[in-house]
């Protein structure tokens, strides 16, 4: 008798997907900026077109101060990384993308956050995109 291993592994990391997006009590839009353009006729700077990515389900860890200090100009601040997780099968982000907070069922206060994704998410096995990202 031949064990299927891929079959069980597939079914075994839906299962897992469906666990991490349980814990996924918050609601985010995603926009993804276009380019700045300028206006021809006037020379003014116009800012750039918004395009949603994404919106529905997400966790967030937000940046929290730490204990490793950055000097930021004249001024030193301790941040450490946040992220944002959205289900699996959602979209590929790009750096740069923002996050929205749009409703939280546990944290009120974190509606309304807006969030820059500073980095990549990638992987074979996994259970849902976990985006670093930062308060813009």
């Amino acid at each position: 008798m031949s064990i299927d291993m891929g079959a069980e592994l597939t079914a075994q990391l839906l299962e897992s997907r469906a666990d991490a997006e349980s814990l996924m009590l918050d609601t985010c839009t995603i926009i993804r900026l276009g380019e700045v353009v300028t206006d021809p006729d006037t020379g003014e700077i116009l800012p750039p077109s918004e395009t949603t990515i994404y919106t529905g389900r997400c966790k967030v860890k937000a940046p929290q101060r730490a204990n490793q200090p950055t000097e930021v100009g004249a001024a030193v601040i301790t941040v450490t990384p946040g992220a944002v997780h959205i289900p699996a099968t959602g979209p590929d982000l790009m750096v740069g993308d923002v996050v929205e907070v749009t409703a939280s069922e546990l944290q009120s206060t974190l509606v309304g956050d807006r969030y820059k994704v500073t980095g990549p998410f990638d992987g074979t096995f996994i259970t849902a995109r976990r985006y670093p990202v930062e308060s813009p």
